[in-house]
């Protein structure tokens, strides 16, 4: 199978993959989105009033999760403590809010992804998607 790359999805890949399924393209990579890519997609339908059927979108997306061509990361405690603390395993008076969440600029989806995405040796993906991630609000 070789090296395999993750590919980071951003949220309108996201919308292009449920409305046209996965490109063949992409099996060379892994593909992988947080859990804030669907949310913000139907955030965007609830407030542009656009028409939405809920069983076509229920539908597409069982599909695209029954591929595994695609990996949603999601933010479980563990990963919430780790993305949001420094020193999380050092004394519990040491420990001190990661700066990158504390930024109160950053809009909360782009802090979420952050949490999720932090660089950490627990990560079973490449930490470059971090920077792939921030690259994308630069």
């Amino acid at each position: 199978m070789g090296n395999l790359r993750s590919l980071l999805l951003s949220k309108s890949q996201v919308e292009k993959i449920l409305e046209h399924g996965i490109d063949a393209s992409t099996s060379e990579f892994i593909a992988i989105m947080t859990i804030v890519e669907p949310l913000l997609i139907l955030e965007d339908v609830k407030k542009k009033g656009k028409p939405f059927n809920t069983a076509s979108f229920r539908t597409k997306w069982e599909t695209l999760m029954r591929s595994s061509k695609v990996h949603v990361i999601g933010l479980d405690q563990d990963t919430l403590l780790r993305g949001l603390f420094d020193n999380e395993d050092g004394p519990k008076e040491d420990l001190q809010l990661w700066r990158e969440v504390t930024d109160c600029t950053i809009p909360p989806d782009r802090t979420i992804r952050r949490i999720i995405l932090r660089p950490s040796e627990m990560n079973w993906w490449e930490n470059d998607l971090y920077q792939v991630m921030e690259d994308w609000f630069d």
